[in-house]
């Protein structure tokens, strides 16, 4: 197996400019950074990423951790994320937490002795104590497609309550007045939020909101086979179904 001093030697070059290739830091002009690369090539040296983070602290790794990678949403999400981050010289680690906040617990303290550089999470749960593995070591986070209560954390996410309410108007312009709402797990904010749009075009049509026609449950197939069951069994009568998410319906 080749070593750094391998490819400085067949390079001409000291191991510190290899490493300034290999770590991308500058202060190589370009010929000689063709010549340590062309190097490297020939020899099929492959940098030890153990010693690299040791040495600069960074594992040049991120985590995505997901509600469900079955859904096609969190399917878009992921390639998006690794085309990202290896477009930057970053791997991922992704993990798949079936909104469960124990498995997502077991991930965070996974993730975190892997000293990972960053954690992208949907997360279970709303409030900043679910996430406290993070915050407290200010591990960078982004959150996505969730809001957490308590941590002025970076996050991105689409806007729940409007597409609910403009879904629902829709059903209504249509004539529906019994529209059953089946959502995702009470305790994530795009359930909330698309409950809310919900009733906030019941309200707007002067609707008025029958508990028998909202349901809870999980953002999966088979909850929405539940939940419609339910809504049906309940004596709600629905003539139309707003489905919060694509699995769901």
């Amino acid at each position: 197996m080749s070593t750094i001093s391998d490819v400085a030697k067949r390079a001409g070059v000291s191991p510190v400019t290899v490493s300034r290739v290999i770590n991308r830091v500058g202060n190589v002009n370009a010929t000689t950074q063709q010549r340590v690369e062309q190097a490297i090539e020939d020899l099929g040296y492959v940098p030890s990423g153990v010693a690299q983070s040791l040495r600069s602290k960074r594992t040049r790794s991120l985590a995505l951790i997901v509600p469900d990678i079955q859904n096609a949403f969190w399917t878009t999400v992921a390639r998006g994320v690794e085309d990202a981050a290896q477009s930057r010289g970053y791997s991922v680690f992704l993990c798949n937490t079936d909104e469960n906040a124990a498995k997502q617990q077991r991930y965070l303290d996974v993730v975190i002795s892997q000293r990972v550089d960053g954690v992208l999470i949907a997360p279970f749960g709303s409030e900043a104590r679910d996430l406290s593995r993070l915050l407290d070591r200010n591990i960078p986070t982004v959150v996505i497609d969730r809001h957490i209560e308590g941590w002025e954390v970076d996050s991105v996410s689409g806007d729940s309550l409007s597409g609910a309410r403009a879904l629902v108007s829709h059903l209504i312009t249509l004539g529906h007045r019994r529209i059953a709402m089946l959502a995702g797990p009470a305790a994530t904010a795009t359930a909330a939020d698309r409950v809310a749009g919900y009733r906030i075009a019941l309200a707007e049509a002067g609707i008025a909101e029958d508990p028998r026609l909202i349901w809870y449950g999980e953002y999966k197939a088979l909850s929405g086979e539940r939940m419609m069951a339910q809504a049906l069994d309940a004596g709600g009568d629905p003539t139309a179904v707003f489905a919060a998410n694509n699995a769901i319906a």
